[in-house]
Formats: C-alpha cells, sequence, structure tokens
C-alpha cells in the first residue's frame, strides 16, 4: 500500500509528533512534498501552542525548522482521512482505536514500525521528553529518526 496522508500522534504535540513531522518532511525532500500529506496531532493537546523550545532548538541543530508548529488536537476527521496513523506509545495506539475502532489497521507504533506483525516484542515506545534536559530531545530524535528510515521505505 502507498501512503500518502500520514498521520503522527503523541499526547501534546508539542515535542515527539512535531519532530516526527519535520524530520520525515525532510526526508522526502522537496521534490516529493507534493505527493504527501505529514500533519502531527496530540490526544490531549491544547490547539495553537507553538513546539517546546527544546524540540525546535534540536531540529534546528538538524537543519530542520518547526519554529512555525502550532499544536493541534486530534480528531475523527484526521483519522478517518489518515493512510497511515505514527504513534508515539502503546497508550496513544489504545486511545487512538478506543477513538476510532476502524483505525486499528492503518495504526502503529512508530517505534516498531514494520515489525508489529513479526516481532510484536520488538515495539518500543518513544519516551516523552517534555520537561527533560535537551539530551533526552536528542535521544527522542534518534529514535524518530531510525524508525523512520523503515518508514521511508513504504512510501
Amino acid at each position: 500500500m502507498k501512503y500518502r496522508k500520514i498521520l503522527f500522534v503523541c499526547t501534546g504535540n508539542s515535542c515527539r509528533s512535531p519532530m516526527a513531522e519535520g524530520l520525515l518532511k525532510q526526508m522526502i525532500g522537496e521534490s516529493r512534498e507534493d505527493e504527501f500529506n505529514i500533519i502531527s496531532a496530540g490526544i490531549a493537546a491544547a490547539a495553537g501552542i507553538k513546539a517546546t523550545p527544546k524540540a525546535i532548538e534540536v531540529m534546528k541543530n538538524h537543519n530542520i525548522d518547526i519554529s512555525g508548529h502550532r499544536t493541534r488536537k486530534l480528531t475523527n476527521k484526521e483519522i478517518e482521512k489518515a493512510d497511515l496513523i505514527l504513534v508515539m506509545e502503546r497508550s496513544h495506539k489504545d486511545a487512538l482505536i478506543r477513538l476510532a475502532p476502524e483505525s486499528a489497521s492503518k495504526t502503529f507504533l512508530l517505534g516498531g514500525f514494520g515489525l508489529e506483525a513479526i516481532e510484536p516484542d520488538k515495539n518500543i515506545d518513544i519516551p516523552d521528553p517534555i520537561g527533560m534536559p535537551v539530551e533526552q530531545y536528542e535521544y527522542c530524535f534518534g529514535l524518530i529518526q531510525t524508525s523512520l528510515n523503515e518508514v521511508i521505505k513504504q512510501l
């Protein structure tokens, strides 16, 4: 299946999911960006808040600008429109499937993408760095980058 509408989901949409959104856009590159609709949202997000300063800093260190990002709360409409939903934690997946049971077949842990069917124990959560030192944001960036290397193979 070709994934064209990709939705990243975390808790507040201020760290992990905007980092994943920004990184995937960079990985796809300008030449292919029109082929995709890549967005992020949060299960418990308040709308309109900037990404955290540390998330912006870490992404800037990797030549990605997410300073214009504003948080958005996850909606049923976004779930319905997405071809692929990538969540940061098992709890996000569980909450999303409770909210929209029909989304189960297109919802995956980002940290276990491509492994869920063959190695369910390999699924890993990408921990929330909120309130942590910038090194924790860098660690999350590394996990997201490794996981997106698998996702990009399917695009």
